[in-house]
């Protein structure tokens, strides 16, 4: 009789953790990938700091060709279209800078989602006051192609977890 009731008991404790694990079944937890696609100190975007979210193909390229711009003796290719069938253009900028210290890039190659909030994770990368840096206006930004997901925001942390930018995606 005590083995029977021990056998429930740990039978019911093994369900229950389980079902904690499961958590709640409303919550929509997914991984989904984000790729850097240029990295620039010389945008030629807003004067403060911002954040686009591109879904349209056409707005997109129009997008690049500013966040590219042409250097000398190079060519800015196009976005292709079959690289964005099931993926965002999220663009980054951290506006006008006065020195060359300032930088973006992408920290985390997963986008964490969690219900209808998609977290992306940068490094926004501030000179100390005491450092010496070239005196420069630069306008650091990044573009990402952000795969596509069932989450209708999308926000941008810094490596501190400091939120920067929250944007529908719908």
């Amino acid at each position: 009789m005590k083995s029977n009731s021990l056998i429930f008991l740990v039978t019911t404790i093994i369900l229950a953790s389980g079902c904690q694990v499961a958590g709640d079944p409303n919550i929509k937890h997914q991984k989904l990938s984000v790729d850097e696609i240029s990295n620039s100190n010389q945008c030629r975007l807003e004067v403060n700091p911002s954040a686009h979210w591109l879904d349209n193909f056409e707005a997109a390229n129009a997008m690049m060709a500013k966040v590219m711009p042409q250097q000398l003796g190079s060519v800015s290719e196009p976005l292709n279209p079959q690289d964005f069938v099931d993926r965002t253009l999220l663009i980054v900028n951290m506006g006008s800078q006065p020195t060359a210290g300032y930088s973006l890039s992408l920290l985390e190659t997963s986008l964490q989602v969690d219900g209808d909030l998609a977290t992306v994770t940068v490094s926004w990368e501030v000179p100390d006051d005491s450092s010496i840096q070239a005196q420069l206006l630069t306008q650091p930004c990044l573009a990402l192609a952000v795969q596509q997901g069932d989450y209708s925001n999308i926000e941008l942390v810094d490596q501190n977890q400091n939120r920067l930018f929250i944007l529908p995606t719908r």
